[in-house]
């Protein structure tokens, strides 16, 4: 959702008036051109959609917690009327978190700071099959696979970052920890 929204008339700063002509309940106002008031979805992932916004957010909520998303559960919870919305729910959502984690990649994620408490290690993961049971691809090779690893703690709060590395030399190391 945007912060603020500007009149395509004027340009001026619009703001936010309740509204129980709109399912959202908001609406953009512009003070010198009521007459042309705006969706508070405009902008958005929500702009095409006609599910209201409370239902979208219990859908993120299910979302972002990884519970299983039974699309006969979500019905019946009120949540969406059918399969097909429910199902360009998720692709819109996909979307949005394909785009985050791009820009998040392009930026870098930055970890520690002042009064913040880092702790870095490596270790090496070596996938062994155990009685004949598990992958047995080649994407984990025993030899050289190992995983760098910086998690930030802060109060309650963690934030790990781990990263494939080919060598454990000072070089690569450094390099990593300066990045992020």
């Amino acid at each position: 959702m945007k912060r603020g929204m500007k009149c395509g008339k004027c340009n001026r700063s619009m703001y936010l008036e309740k509204s129980s002509h709109v399912i959202d309940g908001l609406r953009w106002i512009c003070k010198h051109h009521k007459s042309s008031p705006l969706s508070v979805r405009k902008g958005s992932i929500f702009a095409r959609s006609h599910t209201p916004l409370a239902k979208w957010l219990e859908f993120i909520l299910r979302f972002a917690q990884g519970l299983q998303l039974r699309q006969l559960d979500l019905i019946t919870d009120g949540i969406a009327a059918s399969s097909k919305t429910l199902t360009s729910m998720t692709k819109i959502l996909r979307k949005a978190c394909v785009a985050g984690l791009k820009r998040l990649r392009k930026t870098g994620m930055k970890i520690g700071g002042r009064h913040r408490f880092v702790v870095v290690d490596e270790s090496k993961f070596a996938h062994k099959r155990k009685y004949h049971r598990g992958r047995c691809g080649n994407t984990w090779r025993r030899d050289c696979q190992w995983v760098f690893g910086m998690l930030e703690v802060d109060g309650t709060s963690r934030r790990p970052i781990l990263r494939l590395v080919k060598d454990r030399s000072r070089k690569t190391l450094i390099g990593r920890i300066v990045r992020h």
